[in-house]
Order: structure tokens, then sequence, then C-alpha cells
């Protein structure tokens, strides 16, 4: 224990001994007990002496700075008497092993510092990375969606206070995307709404003046002739029959005009349709029949090209008129060769009806506008075959309730109009 005493007490640069009231060393860590105890007693002597270098004094101890007259050498040096005041202790360290102990001490503290402050930075570092990052990522968010782009999201991250601001903005996101979206939907039902509520508008316009138009000719005539007939102007018997002639045949115009404005009111009025099944050769050619007589009188060429028996599945009623209609039309029309053919041929589950007529081609940017009401491709409105413009508007109130397509095409020498047929069940 002593040699391990003695070890520490050298490597730290101390000197002790501890001396009983005789002045024999009973503790010491010098082989020269001697120069501990002149030592000792010369500054017990020069205490008063040196009343400037103590640095601490009590009753039981005080402490001093000496110097070593032999090598010059500055110490610090511990006087003082143990509880039971028998013995007594010097310690003595050299100023110098204090300063390189302070030192020592100084500069590992600032490694210690350093290697805390860089430690520090690093956390420090990550941490706020930690904090900023999600913030920085919400900030993207929030930018994003002040320019209408909703596709981003917060990938949450734990549980703490950034996140369920997150889990917030994305709850947003997506209420103002589907919000935004409802938006346009409306905006654009909107849109189309007063878009089309315009273009009824301007039908309704295009269709009083129309009819104020076809009206206006007969009504004019009918006032004219009867004028006449009450003035006296026709004074024969032959004249008197011309008037009437023509007053009937205006009457007659008119009357066929609104009951075709009557039929056409109530298909687009969602009519009842009647469905059966029926051979639709058999009403071909009962319309092709009815209209041999005034083939012959026009000098027209007209025939049927198909088979026999064609059974199909629809109104009978309503494709009747569609196909009145388009006879009625092809004759108004026909031309050149004077030829009127009407074709029907199976293609799946539809059968083709078509009919021809030899003639002046429709204007290409008229063919779509032949199917409204009262429209005439003659801008003058004839009134050499008494057409009243509503045949193809009925045409296309049949074929659209029957939800069968419709259409019209140039040929090389006239115009094909058509329309398709449910085959019979």
């Amino acid at each position: 224990i002593r040699s391990e005493f003695e070890s520490i007490l050298h490597s730290s640069g101390i000197s002790v001994i501890l001396m009983n009231s005789s002045g024999k060393a009973l503790v010491s860590s010098a082989t020269n007990d001697t120069a501990l105890r002149n030592l000792f007693f010369e500054a017990i002597l020069n205490q008063d002496r040196n009343k400037d270098n103590v640095i601490v004094s009590n009753e039981k101890y005080f402490i001093q700075r000496m110097k070593d007259s032999t090598d010059s050498t500055d110490y610090l040096v511990l006087l003082g008497v143990t509880d039971s005041g028998k013995e007594f202790l010097m310690l003595r360290v050299t100023i110098n092993s204090i300063r390189e102990s302070v030192n020592l001490a100084n500069t590992f503290l600032t490694y210690v510092i350093l290697i805390a402050l860089v430690g520090g930075i690093i956390v420090i570092f990550f941490v706020t990375k930690r904090i900023t990052n999600p913030i920085l990522e919400l900030a993207i968010i929030s930018k994003n969606m002040t320019e209408l782009d909703f596709d981003t999201k917060y990938e949450s991250r734990g549980k703490d206070e950034i996140d369920t601001l997150g889990e917030n903005m994305n709850q947003l996101s997506s209420k103002l995307e589907s919000t935004i979206l409802e938006l346009k939907v409306a905006n654009e039902k909107l849109t189309s709404d007063i878009e089309k509520r315009i273009e009824i508008d301007e039908m309704r316009k295009e269709f009083l003046s129309n009819v104020s138009h076809e009206l206006k000719t007969p009504i004019a005539l009918i006032q004219g002739y009867a004028e006449g007939l009450k003035d006296g102007v026709a004074i024969d018997s032959e004249s008197m029959a011309m008037y009437c002639d023509v007053i009937l045949d205006e009457s007659q115009k008119m009357n066929h005009m609104v009951r075709e404005l009557i039929t056409l009111n109530q298909l687009e009025s969602d009519a009842e349709l009647n469905y059966e099944t029926f051979n639709l050769t058999d009403l071909i050619k009962g319309k092709i029949f009815a209209f041999e007589m005034k083939a012959k009188e026009m000098e027209v060429n007209l025939s049927y090209e198909g088979t026999d028996i064609l059974p199909v599945y629809s109104d009978a009623f309503k494709v009747e008129q569609v196909l009145q209609n388009y006879l009625s039309n092809a004759f108004n029309h026909v031309s050149g060769e004077r030829i009127i053919k009407v074709c029907a041929e199976i293609e799946e589950k539809y059968t083709k009806v078509s009919v021809f007529n030899t003639g002046d081609k429709i204007p290409e940017e008229e063919l779509d506008k032949i199917w409204i009401k009262l429209y005439k491709v003659d801008k003058a409105r004839t009134r050499a075959y008494g057409g009243s413009g509503i045949g193809l508007s009925i045409v296309k109130a049949i074929m659209e309730s029957l939800k069968c397509s419709y259409g019209v095409e140039n040929c090389d020498n006239g115009v094909l109009f058509w329309f398709y047929i449910e085959n019979g069940r």
C-alpha cells in the first residue's frame, strides 16, 4: 500500500510528510525525511514574515506560496495539524505541476467543448431538418394547391402536430379537389344549358319567323281573292271558280302545314310508340302503289328493290310516316332522268331503307340543316311544289323516338335519304 501511495504522490508531484509532536516522521513521500522536516520547520518559522504569500489560513491549517532556496522552484505548501492535535502534516506541490495540470485540464475541457459543440451542431442540424423538412413539404403542397394542383400529398411520419397538420392538409386538398371538380361539372352543365337555351330561343325565333312567313303568303292570297269575289271582280262563272280554287288550294296548304306542326309537336312530346312485328316489304309496296298515279302524271320511273319478306320490329304507323315524307320529298325534287328508287336491305340486326331520286344535289353546308323545322334549301321559299319544310323535321322526331339512325347523302346523279329499322324478333 505504501508503494502505491508513493507512486500516486510521485506521479502527481506532491511531497507529503506526517510527523508526531516529537518531530518523528510517521509518513513521508521522500526517502530523505530530514529535508522535508527542515522545510516544514522553515515554513513555520517564516510564517509571519511570509504573510503576503499566505493564500488560505485558519486555526488548523494554512496554505502559502514558498520558493525553494536550493532550486528556486515555486511551491504551494499546506501546513496543518490533525484533529487529535498530536500530528503535523505538510503537503508540498510545485506550482509548475499545478499549471501543467490546469493546462491539461483546460486542453481537455477545450476538446470536450469542441466535441460537444460539433456534436450539438450535428444533432441540431438533424433535429432541425426533421422539423423543417415537413414544414417545407407542407409549404410546397400549399403552393401547389393555390395553383389548383392537388396531386401532391403529405406523407405522414408519425403522430406529432406537424403530421396532424399534414393529414388535415391532405383532407383539405381532397375536399377542394372534389369541390372544384363538382363546380367544373356544374359550370359545364350550366354553360351547356345556357347554350342550349340560347339555341332553343334562336330556333323559336326562327320557327316563328318561318311560320309567319309560310302563313303570310296563303293568307294574303286568300284575303286578296276573297276581296276580289266580294268586289265582283270575277263576273263570270269560270273566273269565280278559279278564285274559289285558289282559296281552297291555299286553305288546304295551310291546313296541311298546321296538321304537320301538330304531328311534329306530338312526336316531340314523347308520344307513345306501338311496337309490333310486321312485313316491311308490304308497307313499302303499299306506299309505292299510292304514289303510282302521281308517278305517271310526273313521268317518274318509280321502283322498289328488295326481298318479298322483310320482318321488322317497330311502330308501323311511324315508319310509314317516314317513308311517306321521304317519297314526297323525292317527288318534289326529282329531275334529270326522273328516277325514284326505294331499296331495303338487311344489315345484321337492322334493315336499311333508302329512297333515291335523281336531281340536283344538296349543298354540303346545308345537309345538316334540312332537318330543322320549316327550313328550306331554297332561300326564296319557292311555292312551286307546296312544301312546308316540316316533313324532314317529322322524320327526325320519329327516328329519334325510335332510337334509330337516319341521314342523307349526295350521289353522283342525285340524293339518297335513308333510315334504319330493327329486324323482327
